[in-house]
């Protein structure tokens, strides 16, 4: 959801994943063109939870999707998202690996940081 700079409600969009998904927001970043980023995880049960990025127009259009599924089809949480001045989009989290895999929820150091490369038009995440 956006708002415009009086605070009046701008424009509101719904994302839902198919089937009994859990879809969760996680942090929520702007770029230069007033465009709007998402980024959180979805959980439908069958391959853990993955990130969910989603860009929208600053009329609130969907731009584009994504999501990334982990090594292990584990449970890989976005922390964190930035866009720079030309637009693109920088999405860091948790990723569970092979090597943590066993002592995942035990020890939250032996997890993995991912720094995600730009996601200049949508097209998938570059790693």
């Amino acid at each position: 959801m956006a708002h415009a700079a009086d605070a009046v409600e701008a424009w509101v969009q719904r994302y839902g994943s198919v089937g009994s998904a859990r879809d969760q927001i996680r942090r929520i970043a702007t770029d230069p063109a007033g465009n709007t980023v998402v980024v959180g995880s979805t959980d439908a049960g069958i391959s853990g939870k993955d990130w969910l990025v989603i860009k929208y127009s600053n009329a609130g259009g969907p731009l584009w999707t994504n999501r990334y599924n982990g090594p292990i089809s584990g449970q890989d949480v976005p922390a964190a998202v930035a866009a720079d001045t030309s637009g693109n989009v920088y999405v860091t989290g948790i990723v569970q690996n092979p090597v943590n895999a066993s002592t995942f929820g035990s020890t939250p150091a032996q997890l993995d940081c991912l720094p995600i490369a730009p996601l200049p038009s949508g097209l998938g995440f570059v790693e």
